[in-house]
């Protein structure tokens, strides 16, 4: 209960940090949060916006072991640590590039030490992030008619969908995407972050570690605006994109969906940066969500 309660507070300082980096975007702090994003991308989201509300200032960070490894530099003894969330435990310290010292290196070797895919969508991510989607029971298809994307209510490139009566997700793809491509993986990103949003309801699957128990991998927000939901699930593909090293143009789709400021205070970013996390690793690697049959 005790690490609920701290995580729950995390998650509660990253909302409040969002809203009023939003509020305050005259400033350039919102927009040095999303730069700050760009230049983490192998970092997970959530822990980028922790090291960032922690320091605004830093230019990258990685662990102790990190930056003697990669770098062969050491960590200063007056240096302040970054707090982050660990995945096989509670926390785990970092440190920005200014705490440390040792062997020289270039501007160069700190922006892409990084990368693995240089900017390039290649179809292994493509695959993997498929090959998840069979993990969660998602069926995965593109339709063979247009009439339903053609019909005012539905101009939309796919869809996320329950059917309520076997209880069957689903995600549809515009008949265009019937071959990968960049623009299909970004409506894929999409329709993934809503079903992972629990925009369309809860999903859980079965877990090992829990004694086969059903764990939840997303909860029901199924209530949340139909703006916000699109908000939401459009920040999340935008962060993926980011984390590849490709531009993605959302801002005339979130824009469309804007009617106010206060739809900011709907807004749950910490959702948001845990679930791009997800995506991201979804096309790093198979085995994300583990079922039991």
């Amino acid at each position: 209960m005790e690490k609920q309660t701290k995580q729950q507070k995390i998650y509660e300082s990253i909302n409040d940090f969002f809203i009023r980096a939003i509020e305050l975007k005259d400033s350039g702090k919102i927009e040095a949060y999303f730069k700050f994003l760009k230049k983490v991308p192998d970092h997970a989201p959530f822990n980028n916006s922790l090291v960032f509300v922690q320091n605004p200032d830093c230019g990258y960070y990685a662990t102790a072991k990190q930056w003697q490894d990669r770098f062969k530099r050491t960590i200063k003894k007056d240096a302040r640590p970054m707090v982050i969330l660990f995945p096989f435990g509670p926390v785990e310290f970092v440190y920005d590039i200014e705490s440390t010292e040792g062997e020289k290196i270039t501007d160069e070797e700190v922006l892409f030490w990084w990368r693995e895919n240089g900017g390039i969508l290649n179809d292994k991510i493509i695959e993997n992030t498929r090959l998840n989607l069979d993990s969660l029971d998602v069926k995965y298809k593109h339709l063979e008619s247009r009439k339903y994307f053609e019909e005012a209510s539905h101009r939309t490139g796919g869809y996320a969908q329950r059917n309520h009566a076997n209880n069957e997700l689903s995600i549809v793809l515009h008949p265009r995407y019937s071959k990968e491509s960049l623009e299909s993986y970004g409506v894929l990103c999409h329709e993934i972050a809503h079903i992972l949003l629990g925009h369309i309801g809860p999903v859980e699957i079965l877990s090992k570690k829990e004694n086969e128990r059903r764990r939840v991998v997303a909860k029901d927000r199924e209530s949340v605006p139909k703006n916000i939901q699109e908000l939401e699930a459009e920040l999340v593909a935008w962060i993926v994109f980011e984390s590849l090293g490709i531009e993605k143009n959302s801002e005339s789709y979130m824009a469309s969906w804007m009617n106010d400021q206060d739809d900011i205070r709907g807004l749950s970013m910490s959702d948001v940066l845990r679930v791009a996390g997800k995506i991201q690793e979804m096309g790093k690697r198979r085995g994300v969500f583990k079922k039991i049959t």
